[in-house]
């Protein structure tokens, strides 16, 4: 999911709760505007964790996260860019 925005503002992303049926799925949010230093992107689960918290945060211009399901209610961060 890459975030382009026209104008600068802080964003909010929805992922969808981490169930059994996609064990496995990997996803990505990355700032594309480059700017999430100044106005970051919240990603939140509709369901469930990401590492145990209710969300994460974009926070480095052009940075990511990529987060992996583990089937459970858990989403787990691999990796920040």
């Amino acid at each position: 999911i890459k975030w382009v925005k026209v104008t600068g503002s802080a964003s909010a992303q929805g992922i969808p709760a981490c169930v059994s049926a996609i064990r496995g799925r990997v996803l990505a949010v990355k700032d594309g505007k480059g700017d999430a230093a100044t106005n970051p992107i919240t990603v939140t689960p509709a369901a469930g964790t990401i590492d145990g918290a209710a969300s994460t945060i974009v926070n480095t211009a052009r940075g990511a996260v990529t987060l992996q399901c583990d089937g459970s209610g858990d989403w787990s961060v691999l990796a920040r860019l």
